[in-house]
């Protein structure tokens, strides 16, 4: 979970990783291959950045699936799973000729996906991808925008369930405690300088980050809590 304040580089560096910038030689690795020694082709494939823009190609739903890899309609029970899995399964379903509705008109009859319905349609085009096998890893970056929190959690509980690696980036404090890795992007006079720990590793060891997180009692309890437990074990 890339975190830190606005333009410290945080889309940056998750478009370094899927090879959409260049990056120095040898800095950035995948799967401890060099990034540069993988073909752009084989990058993309595999690894898929979804940007703070939400994007209406004005497909099909189909159509808009087909672009990450095939969906005929051999393919619809794996179709209609990453729409259930992106919590947009039945909003399709509630259109005349559901998959095969193109988008422009969807939006003629003032039916169109609002903003959420977007983010989720663009999710479940990279959750299709990684249900076929194509998609490895996801990058979200500021991953959930106008989609409502509750449906985000659920989102993003079927998001950790799929064997992908799952990267975020993100300037806000929500579902940061969830991550197994927070690296927490700080400016420094010139400099930005990046720290690496759990939620509650940072929460000790980096003055900037509880400064940034707005450290709650709550979350000072959690500190001392953890403290507690590591001495009684050394005891």
């Amino acid at each position: 979970f890339f975190f830190g304040a606005n333009g410290v580089g945080k889309s940056t560096l998750v478009s370094l990783i899927n090879g959409h910038y260049e990056a120095p030689p040898r800095s950035v690795f995948i799967d401890g291959v060099p990034v540069e020694e993988i073909s752009k082709a084989s990058l993309r494939q595999s690894v898929r950045l979804l940007s703070q823009g939400t994007v209406n190609f004005r497909l099909t739903m189909r159509e808009n699936l087909a672009l990450i890899g095939p969906a005929d309609e051999s393919y619809d029970r794996l179709i209609w799973q990453a729409l259930r899995m992106a919590r947009l399964d039945e909003k399709v379903k509630g259109f005349e000729h559901g998959l095969d509705e193109p988008l422009a008109v969807w939006n003629r009859a003032r039916e169109s996906f609002s903003g959420g319905e977007m983010r989720k349609a663009n999710l479940a085009i990279l959750i299709y991808g990684v249900l076929l096998g194509q998609v490895r890893t996801i990058i979200l970056d500021e991953p959930f925008g106008p989609i409502d929190p509750p449906s985000a959690r659920e989102i993003l509980a079927e998001l950790r369930n799929l064997r992908v690696t799952l990267i975020l980036s993100a300037h806000t404090t929500d579902f940061i405690r969830s991550n197994d890795r927070v690296v927490f992007l700080d400016r420094i006079q010139d400099r930005v300088v990046a720290f690496q720990g759990t939620h509650l590793e940072l929460l000790d060891e980096s003055e900037g980050y509880r400064n940034f997180v707005g450290t709650r009692r709550a979350d000072e309890l959690e500190v001392l809590l953890r403290h507690a437990r590591a001495t009684s074990f050394v005891s």
